[in-house]
């Protein structure tokens, strides 16, 4: 009987350590990092003579480290800094040398969450953030001429509908969002000339992802 009661005390400890992430009090950081590139090879033949031309293609950089708090049992609370860098092809110099356009844009992410148990140590994890990004696009003319194009803004909300975490152990969690309605805003101004041109683009999306995105988070 007593060795009963001991393993019934165990894995009730045992399971309150996987629930701990998600109560007043505990913090987790997290992030995403992506980066898209590559070249296309052209290569033509006339006769004898094969010309072989190589292009870079777009290249992407994205930085965004992220923190959580909750600040009680199952809400909680997050902010993201985010880095996103866009080159794209704009042709070559006299001398072969490749030229590039450059978008720079710099955002913050707050955000608010809910932790919903659905069974041991699995949750359901709906959201919504806010995120505000202000940048700029630049054009190489030259390899040492660059001038700026425009200016940029960035507003979007984005409501988590289908997302989930499994908490395998007590310091990691396992997230996974597979649907997102989302509504972007974005501003391109320019002033030149005494001319101020603005161009605005709005987009609202509803995607249903049936690959799943997965991130990881370290509790603590």
């Amino acid at each position: 009987m007593k060795k009963a009661l001991l393993t019934i005390f165990v894995l009730a400890l045992a399971a309150s350590a996987g629930y701990a992430q998600t109560e007043k009090g505990s913090m987790y950081i997290s992030g995403n990092i992506g980066i898209n590139g590559g070249s296309s090879v052209s290569v033509t033949n006339s006769g004898n003579n094969e010309v072989t031309t190589k292009s870079p293609r777009t290249f992407s950089l994205y930085l965004a480290p992220q923190f959580g708090y909750f600040f009680a049992d199952g809400w909680e609370v997050s902010g993201k800094l985010g880095y996103d860098l866009a080159r794209t092809n704009n042709g070559t110099t006299f001398d072969g040398d490749n030229l590039y356009n450059f978008n720079h844009l710099f955002t913050i992410t707050p955000g608010i969450s809910y932790h919903l148990r659905l069974a041991d140590r699995f949750y359901y994890t709906p959201g919504f953030d806010l995120s505000l990004g202000f940048g700029v696009s630049k054009t190489q003319e030259s390899k040492d001429v660059t001038r700026k194009n425009y200016g940029i803004t960035a507003f979007s909300m984005s409501l988590s509908v289908f997302a989930f975490e499994f908490l395998p152990s007590e310091h990691f969690g396992i997230t996974l969002s597979a649907g997102d309605l989302t509504y972007a805003l974005e501003s391109h101004r320019n002033k030149g000339n005494n001319i101020t041109t603005t161009n605005t683009t709005n987009d609202v999306n509803f995607d249903i992802n049936m690959g799943a995105l997965i991130g990881f988070r370290y509790y603590f």
